[in-house]
């Protein structure tokens, strides 16, 4: 595990910095057996369903901590959470897993998916609510 959150490279604003820099141990304990499956991965032998799935958990983690969060007493804004939620994941991927075969790996898909699966829960929750 990394003691080290580098978020410096990532397309937040620095509002959003520190919300992630606020949020990050929270949801690192809650993922981290994902993150510890994902560490284990066959780079030979890759299942792109498994590894989906494992994206799956941790955007919507990440979406349940961040509804959760609020600044100043006030919600954070729909746009914020979005850019934070997608980034987050990204940032807890590349900080935890510290082999890059593994995270080249994982990002591809990553970046495929988990803004569609953002947005299916922000539509299913929005028509639950």
């Amino acid at each position: 595990m990394s003691l080290i959150v580098n978020i410096e490279n990532y397309s937040l604003t620095e509002y959003q910095k520190q919300i992630v820099k606020v949020v990050y141990d929270e949801i690192k304990p809650v993922i981290l057996s994902i993150i510890e499956e994902l560490k284990q991965i066959d780079i030979n032998n890759v299942s792109p369903e498994d590894i989906s799935k494992k994206i799956f958990i941790i955007v919507t983690t990440c979406i349940k901590i961040i509804e959760k969060t609020k600044v100043n007493n006030k919600k954070i804004d729909g746009g914020d959470k979005k850019q934070i939620v997608l980034e987050l994941g990204k940032i807890i991927i590349n900080t935890e897993i510290d082999n890059t075969s593994i995270t080249d790996i994982i990002n591809p898909i990553y970046d495929t998916l988990a803004e569609d699966v953002l947005e299916t829960v922000i539509d299913v929750s929005s028509q639950v609510n």
